[in-house]
């Protein structure tokens, strides 16, 4: 029996990986862990561990302890968070006998900045880029942009920072928070 571990179940990526790997194949067993005890997708997992932060000092040794103890073979990050720390650790984090779901380390350095992403994504002509801009005023967004539009820091996750612009007054009150 495949055993695979979800990490972040509590958020919609990491739910909905448990809930998709479910419904693909039910002799999977599914291990779920997050950092919240009322995670929903507990819903869909046959065993569920309440995870430390990964900024825990003792995250690496609770990570080794459940990936041994549930044996598991497969472990996918389900929250920005566990895949960037996975990434940095990843040597390590195979020595537990596990194969981790990532991408390149060099993609997933890219991927923690959103203007970076956007530029890679523009390099490749990807369909999937979203029209985005650096800098510019109300009228200069407004005008490339349309109405509404995002402002969105470079770094973050979660929707955090993110301020729809309906009209120049609530440019006007994130202005400040702008620059590079």
């Amino acid at each position: 029996m495949t055993t695979v571990m979800v990490t972040g179940i509590g958020a919609i990526i990491g739910y909905g990986i448990l809930r998709s790997l479910r419904k693909a194949d039910e002799s999977i067993r599914l291990v779920g862990t997050d950092i919240y005890s009322d995670a929903v997708g507990q819903e869909w997992a046959n065993d569920f561990r309440v995870a430390p932060y990964t900024s825990d000092k003792n995250y690496l040794t609770w990570l080794e302890r459940t990936i041994r103890e549930c044996e598991v073979d497969l472990l996918i990050p389900g929250i920005e968070q566990d895949l960037h720390f996975y990434s940095l650790h990843h040597e390590r984090i195979k020595s537990f006998g596990v194969t981790v779901v990532l991408n390149r380390p060099e993609l997933v350095e890219v991927t923690k900045d959103k203007w970076l992403t956007h530029q890679t994504l523009k390099d490749w002509n990807s369909p999937v880029r979203i029209n985005s801009l650096l800098d510019g005023n109300f009228d200069g967004l407004s005008q490339k942009l349309g109405l509404p539009f995002l402002l969105k820091p470079r770094r973050g996750y979660a929707s955090k920072g993110l301020v729809r612009v309906n009209n120049r007054e609530e440019f006007k009150a994130h202005h400040k928070d702008l620059g590079e």
